[in-house]
């Protein structure tokens, strides 16, 4: 003799865990998408962000050091020394507070310790201060000082400087994105994205994939209905223009075949075109007298060089994009075998050389933002200057999620004929409850006809 079952709920289980294991890899999706901004004059849908630019400026002058230069260097150095005796005043007024506080302090009442202690905490941390602005003006009044001495020292000569100064990072025009949430329709998603000044700031992403709710509640239909009937991505080409800034007010003063000049600009020390195009401005602004060398640089493996983190062609990326930092130094140095302009100041110039830690350009790296199969997946990330310093990435095992799915299947199936009981009970109590109160209703009208039967002939027998 052969049964057959209305009812397999260990079949729905098994198939809905051959379906979870199966589905796993496609499961897994991103819930950013980053998408390259092609045309700037069209309206965008979205959080836009660019990748941050390193900036680096670099300064030279020569001129003719005049009398009028001397005495205004030699004003800012008395003005400087000056201003070191109000500060050594001060931290001597801090040190003397601090003091007189300790006395009091060790000759107080107990009851008086404690605010006595407060004020002598707040005491200590202005001559901490004090101290500090001492420092800073012993600093100012040496560099006044050697100022004023160069220039007495250059007086009627011609006198050669250089700075380098690298700036804040800023972003960058030619690469700028597009975030938005892409497609989960079986996922609960939560997005919070933040840019200051046009460069990422913090993302903070939370995204549940519902597929095992979805297959509960699809396995819970089945049995119930059982039961009732018993490339690589690459960004445009970059293209800062140098910013330089001349004096052409009045006609340069030459001695001995040099010329005075001025000369400022703002690029990217990363761009080895930005880089090349500085040094040949100073070049010639110098009159073949300064040298302007990048080092340090490094190419490093990127999405713009071999990897397959993006979507090759399409300009999109599944996640946020960044730049990896890299070290750089600049030198301003007197170029070697000068053939044009050699000045020879009292004073020869040696160097100006400056080093950093900035985003390199030659680099293009993915953060991705993907949801797990079966999980809530939370990510958050810090940026600064739009460069990750923190990560955090909670993700639970893919794996357990599965292995859990037959089990809550299982027990939703054994549920379901317990529902139907329970709402056959119900049921039956309801109809109950109605019968007694029918039941109730005709007791109550045949009290209430006996009442009046009685009345009626309580009045017949009145005369």
């Amino acid at each position: 003799m052969t049964t057959t079952s209305k009812c397999q709920p260990e079949a729905w289980a098994r198939g809905a865990a051959l379906l979870a294991a199966c589905t796993l890899a496609g499961c897994a999706s991103p819930v950013l998408e980053s998408r390259a901004i092609t045309d700037f004059m069209q309206p965008v849908r979205g959080l836009v962000y660019a990748l941050p630019k390193a900036q680096v400026e670099v300064q030279a002058e020569r001129k003719v050091v005049k009398a009028a230069d001397v005495a205004k260097a030699e004003a800012e150095a008395g003005a400087a020394v000056a201003a070191q005796a109000a500060a050594k005043a001060r931290a001597e007024e801090a040190k003397a507070s601090v003091k007189g506080l300790e006395s009091v302090l060790a000759k107080a009442e107990e009851a008086a310790k404690s605010e006595l202690a407060k004020q002598l905490a707040i005491a200590k941390a202005v001559a901490a201060v004090a101290a500090a602005g001492v420092a800073q003006a012993d600093a100012e009044v040496k560099k006044a000082k050697d100022n004023a001495e160069q220039l007495s020292r250059n007086a009627g000569q011609l006198l050669e400087t250089a700075s380098v100064k690298f700036l804040t990072p800023v972003p960058d025009p030619k690469y700028r994105f597009v975030v938005n949430r892409t497609g989960g329709a079986i996922r609960d998603d939560e997005l919070k994205l933040t840019v200051s000044g046009g460069l990422l700031n913090s993302s903070d992403v939370s995204a549940a994939n519902q597929a095992a709710a979805v297959l509960q509640s699809l396995v819970q239909f089945g049995v119930a209905r059982s039961v009732g009937r018993s490339g690589p991505f690459r960004g445009p080409n970059l293209g800062f223009k140098l910013q330089q800034s001349k004096d052409n007010a009045a006609p340069a003063t030459t001695v001995d075949g040099c010329r005075e000049y001025k000369f400022i600009t703002r690029f990217d020390p990363t761009r080895a075109d930005e880089s090349a195009e500085a040094a040949k401005e100073l070049e010639d602004q110098s009159q073949g007298a300064l040298k302007l060398t990048v080092t340090g640089l490094e190419q490093l493996p990127s999405c713009a060089s071999a990897s397959a983190c993006l979507q090759a062609g399409d300009g999109k990326a599944p996640g946020l994009l960044y730049r990896a930092l890299s070290g750089v130094e600049l030198a301003v140095r007197p170029a070697a075998g000068q053939q044009g302009c050699v000045p020879a100041p009292a004073t020869p110039f040696d160097a100006a050389i400056a080093s950093a830690v900035v985003p390199d350009s030659q680099t293009l790296l993915l953060l991705p933002h993907e949801a797990g199969a079966f999980v809530k997946t939370v990510q958050k990330h810090s940026f600064k200057d739009g460069v990750p310093t923190e990560l955090s990435i909670n993700s639970p095992s893919q794996l357990a999620a599965i292995a859990r799915i037959p089990i809550d299947i299982l027990k939703a199936v054994f549920e379901i004929p317990t529902q139907f009981i329970q709402l056959r009970i119900n049921q039956d109590t309801a109809s109950n409850n109605l019968l007694l109160q029918q039941i109730a209703a005709l007791d109550n009208q045949v009290k209430l006809l006996e009442a009046q039967k009685k009345l009626e002939e309580r009045l017949a027998s009145e005369p």
